[in-house]
């Protein structure tokens, strides 16, 4: 198996609020952030420019972000939790029963196409 193909740095799979944190530092600390004025005022892509609207293409930073987070805890009230896992599983219904016509159809262009396939049929018989 081939492995995935990455960017050289690294720095271009990081999400836009993270490289946007970075220029936001860089400001603040009172230097340019990497790559800002690498491209041309304008160059950038339609709707997705800087926030700030300095023209600045924020898009390729060369950024240091070795910040470790760690999650200890997600506070979630009980009853918002109740309340998204019922939704969830009113979902899962239509998905089940779509499913179900799915490998039902998919049964019977078996027995079409391959009549000779063994058939099985459970019998439950009660006594008299």
């Amino acid at each position: 198996m081939t492995e995935p193909q990455f960017a050289d740095t690294g720095d271009e799979d990081l999400p836009r609020t993270l490289r946007r944190a970075k220029a936001e530092r860089a400001q603040s600390s009172g230097a340019a952030p990497a790559g800002a004025g690498s491209k041309a005022a304008g160059s950038a892509t339609p709707g997705f420019g800087p926030p700030d609207g300095t023209g600045r293409d924020m898009t390729y930073d060369d950024g240091d972000y070795s910040d470790e987070v760690t999650v200890r805890r997600f506070d979630v009230p009980f009853f918002s939790l109740m309340g998204f896992l019922i939704k969830v599983v009113l979902a899962a219904i239509p998905a089940l029963i779509l499913l179900g016509a799915i490998l039902y159809g998919a049964g019977q262009l078996l027995k079409i196409f391959f009549p000779a396939l063994v058939q099985m049929e459970i019998l439950v018989r009660f006594p008299n």
